[in-house]
């Protein structure tokens, strides 16, 4: 199971931490803390116990169309939004030397160790 140090992402003092329960297809969720603080390796959620992950991978394909749609759009208009800061391609030079000295599976997500294929409703 990865470290906490690898999975935790930090913007100022916020933290975010991926969990996946070991369903088949596995759910993952993630938790997000304002405070800067640590996250357990396991935590129990709605009666799920879910463990600490690196990077989860969305497996597209096996997305409905509308639910693949939606989602592609959101992460566009979302990235969107963080290109027009002024400061954001040092941000990601930073994120992206701060991943590389980690050994981080995200700029390579091929050799992530999770897939994460979402529960879709129409």
């Amino acid at each position: 199971m990865p470290n906490s140090k690898s999975t935790k992402r930090e913007h100022e003092n916020t933290s975010t931490y991926y969990y996946a329960n070991r369903s088949d297809p596995s759910e993952v969720i993630a938790i997000i803390y304002f405070d800067g603080r640590e996250s357990d390796d396991v935590i129990i959620e709605r009666g799920v116990e879910y463990e600490l992950i690196d990077t989860p991978v969305f497996d597209l394909d096996a997305m409905p169309k509308h639910a693949r749609d939606a989602f592609i759009k959101a992460t566009y208009e979302a990235f969107k939004r963080f290109m027009e800061r002024p400061d954001a391609q040092s941000i990601l030079d930073a994120t992206k030397e701060r991943l590389i000295q980690e050994g981080s599976t995200l700029l390579n997500p091929r050799k992530s160790s999770h897939v994460f294929t979402p529960k879709c409703t129409p």
